[in-house]
Order: C-alpha cells, then sequence, then structure tokens
C-alpha cells in the first residue's frame, strides 16, 4: 500500500467533508481544499468558530464563507452564490429551499 502526503502538516485541522473535500484550520482561519483537484476550492482566509460542525461549513459541494459578521456562499468553482454582505446569515439549500437571515427575520426562498 502506497501512502500520499494530501496536504503538509503545518495546519492546526484538517477535516474531511466528502466529495473529496477538506476543511482546512490554520491560525483560526479556514478554506477548503479538494484532494481530487489537488487544489484549494477557498483560500485560507476566513474567520473558523470551531464551536460549528464541519456540515455548517460545506455541503461538500457549496461552502460558506465567513468574514467578521458578512457571510457567502460560493460553489466548487469558487462561483459565489451568495455574494458577503447579501443577508446576515445564509443557510444551505435543503429540498430546493434556501433559508437566510436578514437584520431581525428568518425567512424562505424558493
Amino acid at each position: 500500500m502506497q501512502e500520499n502526503l494530501l496536504l503538509s502538516p503545518h495546519y492546526d485541522l484538517i477535516n474531511y467533508c466528502g466529495n473529496g473535500i477538506y476543511l482546512v484550520v490554520q491560525h483560526d482561519l479556514y478554506g477548503f481544499y479538494n484532494a481530487v483537484e489537488k487544489c484549494f476550492v477557498t483560500a485560507i482566509s476566513y474567520n473558523y468558530d470551531q464551536s460549528k460542525p464541519t456540515t455548517y461549513y460545506t455541503t461538500g459541494t457549496h461552502f460558506k464563507l465567513i468574514q467578521g459578521e458578512k457571510k457567502a456562499i460560493v460553489d466548487a468553482n469558487g462561483k459565489q452564490n451568495i455574494p458577503f454582505g447579501t443577508y446576515q446569515d445564509v443557510f444551505f439549500a435543503k429540498c430546493d429551499v434556501i433559508r437566510y437571515k436578514e437584520t431581525q427575520s428568518l425567512k424562505l426562498c424558493r
């Protein structure tokens, strides 16, 4: 059996997310690495909260990025599906419904 090193061991945390995607944390900042394509999907420059589960940050095909109070959703190609600052919070689609939170309310859109 031959072993291959996917990422150098100088990161604080590496979590497998599914679909060959890894959540990579360094100095309380996170990003995503694609082991299949052998490249980073995003930079390691987003605010990481260790109390949140990995599923809060990704579905394996879409990724939540957090910069301070602003959040965005991007796809595996890095395209922003929901840009930073659009909503106070945004959640991944379930059954073709995306939940998002504006300043004082939580809404659903199809």
